[in-house]
């Protein structure tokens, strides 16, 4: 001990600094180097090293002697009683963490040092469904004779459930190999969440729609633990609703209704859906015919409905030589655009730069990747952002602010990842809808097609053709367990592939000009 006597408070300082240093062999002051002491390495009997640096008390939540009188080793006269804590540990009340322990005084200059999150998923389920639609619905790359999706619960120690929803397409191993791996995750790391499920890969279209389905889930959890809707979890409620499109495809015959194939069945067909919905933007869905057939049906609905807005969309059928040929065909249509009518940025790039229509696009430009070029060929007027292609709901509301820092235009795709969205995969939708600053036209929805849903009290009601914006917390909508077991035995019970069906058509080939 120096000369005029260190208390026992200094010499507990003195070792808590040698203990923490990196070098314990040399020890600086006044500028110059000191001689190695040993009575200085002697260590405190506490092995955390966690001495501050007044009254000799452990402060690591770590310390398997938590809350003791540190002393130095075989020197019991310098044992006292451990103080009382004048207050709790910084953040332990309000983080639910209980009283802080006997001895311990929370840092001062570190109020959330150590705090631990204590709400993890304890267990995730993944059920495939089977969902009635209307009727079955031609496309360019096939027939859709039932909506097919997978809903994802995923519940916290706390008793939240998170509700999620992926395409039938996902693989349903994948899916509850990915809920197995989550398992004891903080459900505010989706940072993490997407780590885990994406590999830390950029672009991976498969993982991108692996990772939506479950961010859902977490958004919705956090909105339940916040009691606040998604919306306000992605920058705040700025509608509280959003129009729809009255989605009209050519359909197969189905319980006693003829099937809708001519130019007057489909015009009587969106009639039905337009007094339905009550939508004045009417979307077609082109492609499961001749390219001149298809044409003839959209100057029949412009025909028909003079006031109301008018898109097709041929799914990428046509070639580069036929959507030129459609286009001007089209131009007395007044379309509202003309979506994906060719494959690709260098050909929907010619579609705009000559077609004389507006064009929109939900195939050549759906990830972060292929913006730059986009932007760059001028490839289309109008971004449909999609949840699942886009990497989910955060993803989708920064890619549509970087659209308009390109000047381009935003909408909302449907159909992502699978045929068409259930109730809680829609009410994502309307949430990230709800939230977006540009204002958005009418987004793609085939909800209307939906014959009944997995969620509390059915299907979503269409208002003068447009969607409430759910307000209750997270997503707004709640599952109904009876309907939840009753369409996953149908989807058990089915042996026949939804998609890609016996078809007119014979599936996906461009539409070639006769000249």
């Amino acid at each position: 001990m120096p000369c005029g006597g260190w208390n026992q408070r200094t010499v507990l300082d003195a070792h808590a600094r040698r203990a923490a240093s990196a070098d314990q062999h040399t020890r600086r002051g006044n500028g110059r180097r000191r001689r190695d002491d040993r009575r200085y390495q002697r260590r405190p009997a506490c092995r955390c090293y966690g001495i501050r640096r007044s009254r000799g008390r452990c402060r690591r939540r770590s310390c398997a002697r938590h809350g003791a009188e540190v002393r130095r080793p075989g020197d019991a006269s310098h044992v006292r009683s451990p103080r009382p804590a004048s207050r709790p540990a910084a953040g332990s009340v309000a983080r639910g963490l209980g009283e802080a322990p006997p001895g311990h005084r929370a840092p001062r200059h570190r109020a959330f040092d150590h705090v631990e999150f204590l709400v993890r998923i304890s267990s995730v389920t993944a059920t495939p469904v089977r969902v009635p639609i209307y009727a079955p619905r031609l496309h360019s790359d096939g027939v859709t004779r039932s909506l097919d999706r997978i809903v994802i619960e995923v519940r916290t120690d706390e008793g939240v459930t998170g509700l999620g929803e992926l395409g039938g397409r996902s693989p349903h191993a994948r899916v509850r190999a990915a809920g197995d791996d989550i398992v004891g995750l903080d459900p505010f790391a989706t940072e993490e969440l997407r780590g885990r499920l994406t590999g830390g890969k950029f672009a991976d279209r498969g993982g991108n729609i692996l990772y939506a389905g479950f961010e859902m889930a977490l958004l919705d959890i956090q909105g339940k633990t916040l009691g606040r809707p998604v919306s306000d979890l992605l920058g705040g409620q700025l509608r509280t609703s959003v129009p729809t499109t009255a989605y009209v495809f050519r359909l197969l015959d189905h319980d006693g209704r003829p099937a809708v194939r001519t130019a007057d069945d489909i015009v009587a067909e969106t009639e039905r859906l337009v007094a339905a919905t009550g939508c004045t933007t009417i979307k077609f869905k082109a492609g499961s015919a001749a390219w001149a057939e298809d044409v003839a049906v959209t100057l029949a609905l412009r025909d028909r409905f003079r006031d109301h807005q008018l898109r097709v969309d041929p799914n990428a059928v046509w070639s580069l030589g036929t959507s030129l040929r459609a286009a001007a065909q089209l131009a007395e249509a007044d379309l509202e655009w003309l979506e994906d009518p060719v494959l690709g940025i260098e050909g929907m790039s010619q579609v705009t730069a000559r077609g004389g229509i507006p064009t929109a696009t939900n195939m050549c430009l759906t990830d972060w990747p292929e913006l730059p070029a986009a932007v760059a060929a001028h490839a289309v007027d109008v971004v449909l952002l999609d949840i699942y292609y886009l990497g989910g709901m955060r993803s989708a509301a920064g890619f549509a602010r970087a659209c308009a820092a390109w000047q381009l235009g935003i909408g909302l795709h449907s159909g992502g990842a699978g045929a068409s969205e259930l109730g809680i995969g829609t009410a994502a939708v309307l949430q990230l809808a709800a939230a977006l600053p540009t204002l958005i036209p009418a987004m793609d929805s085939m909800y209307s097609h939906v014959m009944d849903d997995v969620i509390v009290g059915g299907p979503l009601t269409f208002r003068d053709g447009s969607l409430t914006i759910p307000q209750q917390p997270g997503l707004g909508v709640e599952l109904d367990a009876d309907k939840l077991a009753h369409y996953a035995s149908v989807a058990a019970e089915a042996t026949s592939a939804n998609r890609r069906g016996p078809s007119s058509h014979g599936g996906k080939r461009p539409q070639y000009p006769a000249y």
